[in-house]
């Protein structure tokens, strides 16, 4: 399939690259996941070929920078799954292209897509609808088919209601994809009366972009800390399990030294805002200095049906002799169940290359058998514990809080999270223009409990600007002031 690829090459440059970076893909895709051999689930190993072959398809009309990530995004969106990614480099910024819309954009939420704009009137004003006003249809399609057609081919994943929330602002902004036209008409219903409305497109001013992104969610930014809410509620700021390096995990170690002292307090918020992932592993070092090896004697008696494929590769394995087992040292000590479980990992891989397996399986927690062994542990913590939450949550912070609402007396409040799949454990490599990196996962775990792009719903929502976290503190206190 590959070398056909080559047969096809245009004399456009950007098509060509096109072509070679696809097949760039497809190469890396097919021998690097265990997603590509996966006989309990096709669906991802279909899309590779099918989507590799309409992409190459679309490839042949790539006449510039912007055509070339679109196609690219395509095939990599089109596998509908957030750890699988690509990541373009600066040197082909949009800068050739003068962004466009039409004095608007538009928000979803629950069903409901409504207008942003700086018209503050009741009417319509310099071809612009007043801000609120809800989006009815636009070219006579609903905005779900429209979002269905000109969005989610490109990012995202029309089947997450997060997605929705955080991709809905693009229906109404053009950079250049050759691949979507513009719209054209649209109508609105606005104080119980419907506008038809000719879109009047422009370029997107200075002015115009500070509107545009005060509309955006902008995660607040945050540092580990802990605070004291009132005499006997704290809240533990957690903005990332993603530290890599000596100097953040060492603060995020100093950070876990201070939890025990928290026990005798009978409520603790985990602010979980932000947190987009990262190593699970620190998740688990959290709960457990609150609760001690009670919480991972849950995790493990959870999942005990619970293992890892991972795709035996020469290049995954150089990836965890070079990056994972130095990375556990560093981060937990040659003594660690984490540390050990790599090493069991590296081996695990050369034996099944040494045998040409393509899958090497693992226990997913064989470095906590010998917890499990020693019996039940007490469960230090017996207040309850809030876990606040919100869109940007994935990955690894899934994981903390499937986890987590394991433990006694727990409840999720917030936003819904984002969500993932089984195929988890990334890693990056170059495709053959230098021009992007593909992000994907090695692994898929089987018997996972959490299903597949299956987000988490708080127990209560959390209605207001949740990224103000001077008034979502505020709620926080009330709240858990009168629920007990």
């Amino acid at each position: 399939m590959v070398e056909k690829t080559y047969e096809r090459l245009s004399l456009n440059p950007w098509s060509k690259l096109t072509k070679v970076d696809l097949a760039s893909s497809y190469e890396i895709l097919s021998k690097q996941t265990a997603f590509a051999i996966d006989r309990e689930n096709t669906t991802y190993s279909e899309w590779l070929k099918q989507g590799f072959l309409q992409a190459l398809h679309l490839s042949d009309d790539v006449k510039s920078a912007i055509d070339y990530q679109y196609v690219m995004r395509y095939y990599i969106s089109g596998f509908q799954d957030t750890h699988i990614n690509i990541i373009f480099n600066k040197k082909i910024a949009p800068s050739e292209v003068n962004m466009e819309w039409p004095g608007f954009v538009v928000r979803y939420d629950q069903g409901v897509f409504a207008v942003q704009s700086e018209n503050k009137t009741i009417q319509i004003e310099n071809n612009v609808p007043p801000s609120g006003a809800v989006l009815i249809e636009c070219d006579g399609l609903s905005p779900d088919a429209l979002m269905g057609k000109n969005v989610f081919p490109y990012g995202g994943n029309s089947n997450l209601y997060v997605s929705y929330l955080m991709m809905t602002r693009r229906l109404m902004m053009y950079d250049g994809n050759s691949f979507v036209k513009k719209i054209k008409n649209c109508r609105f219903l606005y104080n119980g009366r419907r506008y038809d409305l000719d879109l009047a497109w422009h370029v997107i001013s200075k002015t115009d972009w500070q509107f545009i992104k005060s509309q955006d969610y902008q995660p607040p930014n945050l540092k580990f800390r802990i605070k004291k809410l009132s005499n006997n509620i704290i809240l533990l700021t957690v903005p990332t399990f993603g530290l890599f390096s000596e100097k953040p995990i060492l603060k995020y170690n100093n950070f876990l030294k201070q939890i025990p002292s928290l026990r005798s307090k009978s409520k603790i918020v985990i602010d979980l805002r932000g947190n987009d992932g990262g190593d699970s592993a620190l998740g688990d070092e959290l709960l457990t200095s609150l609760y001690g090896r009670y919480a991972m004697y849950e995790k493990i008696n959870y999942e005990k049906n619970q293992y890892e494929l991972w795709r035996a590769s020469s290049g995954n394995l150089q990836y965890i002799e070079q990056m994972a087992v130095p990375l556990a040292e560093k981060k937990y000590g040659k003594a660690s169940g984490n540390y050990k479980y790599y090493v069991v990992l590296k081996q695990t891989i050369q034996n099944a290359l040494k045998t040409n397996n393509e899958l090497a399986m693992i226990d997913a927690f064989a470095k906590n058998q010998a917890l499990e062994a020693e019996g039940k542990p007490e469960n230090l913590y017996k207040g309850s514990l809030y876990l606040l939450t919100d869109r940007m949550c994935v990955s690894a912070c899934l994981d903390f809080i499937g986890d987590a609402l394991r433990m006694p007396n727990t409840m999720l409040v917030g936003e819904s999270t984002n969500a993932d799949t089984a195929y988890i454990d990334n890693r990056r490599e170059t495709l053959s223009s230098g021009y992007a990196q593909i992000s994907f996962p090695m692994k898929v775990i089987r018997n996972r409990v959490r299903k597949n792009n299956q987000p988490f719903i708080p127990q209560y929502e959390y209605s207001k600007d949740i990224t103000n976290t001077a008034l979502v503190e505020k709620w926080l206190l009330i709240f858990l002031s009168k629920n007990n």
